[in-house]
């Protein structure tokens, strides 16, 4: 997998890509779904030169290999992003 987006990201936006329970005594560890903000999207397209759509694809692309990664593959489907 080439990595495109994660290594423009900051270190705060990776970590949010990289977790995959949400936080907090309130929502008991529930699945965490990321989106990310607008301002990510937007310097991320001036910088790779892609359409937001594709920023958004890449960035789910990515998560979901990056997950699968840490977890494997058999832990992790396209649902859990």
């Amino acid at each position: 997998m080439d990595l495109i987006c994660y290594p423009l990201m900051g270190t705060k936006s990776q970590r949010c890509m990289l977790r995959r329970r949400a936080k907090g005594w309130q929502v008991g560890g529930r699945a965490y779904h990321y989106v990310p903000r607008y301002e990510l999207i937007r310097r991320l397209m001036e910088q790779t030169g892609l359409s937001e759509e594709s920023v958004r694809k890449q960035i789910r692309d990515e998560r979901l290999w990056l997950l699968q990664e840490d977890y494997g593959t058999g832990a992790i489907t396209a649902a859990d992003v």
